[in-house]
């Protein structure tokens, strides 16, 4: 019965161990695989850690590049916003020289006016110089009857002077025929007193006489007078019409010395604007020049901003073109994480079976190792053999031992286990930040 015992024993012992080789071998092939696996690890922190100098040298570049992307934002804006500014001044400016220039089309629409007026009075001037010219012409040939009109007068003093001298001439007549009378009385009172003496035919022959001549007498006075009234009436109607000629010679010529001084105000009037229009045209001619020359300097200014941009544009084209590129290996890098990632995944799962079966082979070592225990527990109480127990014991204290070990090996690859995941949910998280990173990029 022992014997039969110490081949189940040793049937049980060998079983258990070609099941310690087998977990030997598994162990080692656990070992192996955990080396393997900490040297892809390793490899693969070290490619993670040259991945992360590569995407810190990438986030300080994208970095740099963000920063450089908000200072040329910036400075787009300050651009945009200097440009603006400008454009609002280039448009006060242009509005400034819109309102100039409707300013300036008023005054030389006024000027064009006062221009057309100054012709108008120069045609005015010149029509009243030839009116001029012909009233002088008039008189010319009114000095002309002027002068006829002054022999004229002195036609007339001529006649007045005979005038005096008929009227002088008349009044000695009058007093003649006055004498006369006197005389041809004091003769009636003759004849009256003669008619008494003397006979009457002698006197009435005398009386008839007497009496014809003074018919005769008196014919003559009378047409003497209706001479002179002739003459009277003439000389007071070329009076009057010397008279009216001298007033209306007045009269035109204080109506030309008038229009003279007015065409001569005209003409100072027609200077004084047409300096005040060439001091107005030169001010306009320099404010011109003056805007021509800020309109020239912002043009220079925003063919610098349009240059300065253009290289703005070609450096943020050509940092997109990098960023597209970091992106392209930033994905490559990912994308190989992953696929690294994923053999690391089956590893784990591999190791983890494998793990599984080595434990499902411990549980049964131990299972076989405490009826073993039992089993000599039973023997020691019933055999007799000490050395066979103390032996049995011995083997069974390198079972436990080997079972320490294997629990500590356990233990151990647990712990590799544990790094092992710890490092995968590193590295997931790092990839899902990279993740998370890449859309931001």
């Amino acid at each position: 019965m022992l014997e039969a015992l110490c081949k189940e024993f040793n049937g049980q012992l060998q079983k258990e161990s070609k099941l310690r080789e087998e977990v030997e071998i598994g162990k080692m092939e656990a070992v192996d695989i955990a080396e393997t696996l900490l040297q892809r690890l390793e490899n693969m922190q070290k490619v993670l850690e040259d991945s992360s100098a590569e995407l810190k040298s990438e986030k300080t570049k994208q970095d740099q590049l963000h920063h450089e992307i908000l200072e040329l934002q910036q400075t787009l804006q300050t651009e945009q916003t200097l440009r603006e500014k400008a454009e609002a001044e280039n448009l006060k400016d242009v509005e400034m020289l819109e309102a100039l220039c409707k300013e300036f089309d008023g005054q030389l629409q006024k000027e064009s006016k006062l221009r057309e007026e100054a012709e108008i009075g120069k045609m005015e001037a010149v029509e009243i110089a030839e009116t001029l010219l012909q009233r002088v012409e008039e008189l010319s040939a009114e000095s002309q009857t002027f002068i006829k009109l002054s022999e004229a007068k002195q036609e007339l003093e001529d006649l007045n002077r005979q005038l005096n001298t008929e009227k002088h001439l008349r009044m000695q007549v009058e007093n003649e025929k006055l004498e006369a009378v006197e005389i041809a009385e004091t003769l009636f009172q003759r004849l009256e007193d003669m008619q008494s003496v003397s006979d009457l035919k002698s006197e009435k022959t005398k009386q008839d006489q007497l009496h014809q001549e003074i018919l005769d007498l008196q014919q003559m006075l009378q047409t003497e007078q209706t001479l002179r009234e002739k003459a009277e009436a003439e000389n007071l109607k070329d009076v009057e019409m010397l008279e009216a000629l001298c007033k209306e010679f007045d009269g035109q010529l204080q109506k030309e010395s008038k229009l003279r001084e007015e065409a001569e105000i005209g003409k100072m009037e027609a200077v004084d604007s047409a300096e005040t229009l060439l001091q107005r045209l030169e001010n306009m001619q320099k404010v011109l020049e003056e805007s021509s020359a800020e309109l020239k300097s912002e043009k220079t200014k925003q063919d610098q901003l349009h240059h300065e941009i253009l290289e703005l544009q070609q450096t943020l084209q050509t940092e997109q073109t990098l960023r597209e590129k970091a992106e392209a290996e930033n994905l490559k890098d990912v994308e190989m994480l992953e696929a690294l990632c994923k053999e690391f995944d089956g590893q784990l799962q591999k190791e983890s079976k494998l793990r599984e079966e080595a434990e499902i082979g411990k549980m049964e070592a131990v299972e076989i190792a405490e009826t073993l225990l039992q089993r000599v527990e039973e023997l020691s109480a019933e055999s007799q053999t000490f050395i066979k127990l103390s032996e049995a014991k011995q083997e069974l204290e390198d079972l436990n031992r080997q079972l320490n070990t294997e629990k500590h090996l356990r233990m151990q690859v647990e712990n590799e286990k544990l790094e092992a995941v710890e490092i995968a949910e590193t590295l997931f998280q790092r990839l899902e930040d990279m993740q998370s990173l890449r859309p931001q990029i």
